[in-house]
């Protein structure tokens, strides 16, 4: 069940890079694909979100606790970090991830280095609780914090299943590398860390997500997503597993209308422009954007303001 997960979480990359000439087509690198198995939600109604956290050398979260229901996954993709859960410490380098129940005692530590660290970071909150951290009796605030990044939330989530799968993953998309065409079947939110990516469905919607954006590509809605911009794209992606179905499907490419017209652009809409909401969810620049996201017929969806 774990290859057979991940392995779909890498899907849209192994099948859209089968046949490539080497060094010479655009592709897709997965940068990782963590999981975690038989999450027990804090409600059925709950808000999903994630974040990048980043660490200058010397930068320290110090140790704190929690009096909400928060549960915390986390995966270092840059640098090293020491991470303190409960009462275990314990150095983390690229790739590596775990994940912090909630009510336990968290810290995390770039001192003694002289390199940066990143990691990524995916919450699960009852709706509407915000997470309230305490410092640990006696632990002074550090002189040097990590940053916060690239925040992006769905909120009033629902599901009736008794455990959930969370995954994360980030990948980095060469310009020009696109997908085969392909339906999303979970919940899930995205965020763009750098240069852009483009949906195309087959009803003729386009939106565009841009760095510093979040969105979602919608839940049963077939379509593409490319990097049609001229830089490298880096996205993140949190996803909500509630069955054993696999995040995406590929699905066979609509036969095309007798007698159709010719557009020139198949005709697809224009892109939005940055000011627009994309990616089916307003912009979310430094700040996280809300949206509400239910499974099934009764599916929907929030607009937001930045």
């Amino acid at each position: 069940m774990r290859k057979a997960i991940l392995a779909t979480v890498l899907l849209l990359v192994a099948a859209a890079s089968a046949g490539q000439a080497t060094g010479a087509e655009p592709k897709a690198t997965s940068l990782f694909a963590s999981r975690f198995a038989d999450v027990q939600l804090p409600q059925r109604y709950f808000d999903l979100s994630h974040f990048i956290l980043e660490f200058a050398p010397g930068a320290v979260f110090p140790l704190q606790s929690t009096a909400t229901a928060v549960d915390t996954y986390f995966t270092v993709y840059e640098g090293e970090l020491d991470i303190t859960i409960g009462g275990e410490t314990k150095a983390y380098g690229v790739g590596k991830s775990g994940v912090i129940p909630s009510g336990l005692y968290r810290a995390f530590s770039n001192a003694g280095r002289s390199v940066r660290a990143k990691m990524f970071v995916s919450v699960i909150t009852p709706t509407g609780v915000a997470p309230v951290f305490t410092l640990a009796a006696g632990v002074e605030p550090p002189a040097l914090t990590p940053t916060q990044s690239n925040v992006a939330k769905l909120s009033g989530l629902y599901t009736t299943a008794d455990k959930v799968t969370i995954v994360q993953s980030m990948a980095d998309w060469d310009p020009g590398f696109k997908t085969p065409l392909h339906v999303m079947n979970h919940i899930h939110v995205l965020s763009g860390l750098d240069g852009e990516n483009t949906a195309r469905y087959t009803d003729g919607g386009v939106e565009v997500l841009k760095a510093g954006q979040q969105g979602v590509m919608h839940v049963g809605r077939p379509g593409t997503m490319e990097n049609a911009g001229t830089t490298n794209s880096r996205w993140a992606v949190t996803w909500v597993l509630t069955s054993s179905v696999p995040p995406s499907s590929l699905v066979p490419a609509p036969a095309p209308a007798l007698g159709a017209p010719s557009t020139g652009d198949a005709g697809l809409a224009a892109a939005p422009d940055a000011a627009s909401p994309s990616w089916g969810l307003a912009a979310a620049v430094g700040a996280a954007a809300g949206a509400a996201l239910a499974l099934g017929p009764r599916r929907r969806r929030i607009m937001t303001r930045r």
